[in-house]
């Protein structure tokens, strides 16, 4: 399983991940699936203010989660059709027909 689209809370820290089997994943359920070698690329980092999932380093940016991170008022902003996310390219049109 991999990780398509992360959804990011107000601060900007991953709140919940959409996979690649079409499952939604909270933190929590994310960090199982990496602890249990499920969830392949991601760990999960012991910060300041709790836990976070962070890509594995390597030399490949394109499954960073900065790249397929998105806001939750951006992705509500795009649902509603009230605004479309131009810099926000895993939900932007130009990605859709890929």
């Amino acid at each position: 399983m991999k990780i398509i689209l992360a959804v990011t809370d107000l601060n900007g820290k991953n709140a919940g991940f959409v996979s690649d089997t079409a499952q939604i994943l909270s933190l929590e359920e994310a960090s199982r699936f990496i602890h249990s070698g499920a969830l392949k690329g991601m760990c999960v980092v012991q910060g300041r203010y709790g836990n976070y999932v962070r890509a594995t380093p390597n030399t490949d940016q394109k499954d960073n989660l900065d790249i397929i991170s998105v806001s939750g008022r951006d992705l509500l902003f795009y649902a509603n059709q009230t605004r479309h996310p131009i810099s926000t390219p895993p939900i932007s049109a130009d990605t859709r027909s890929n």
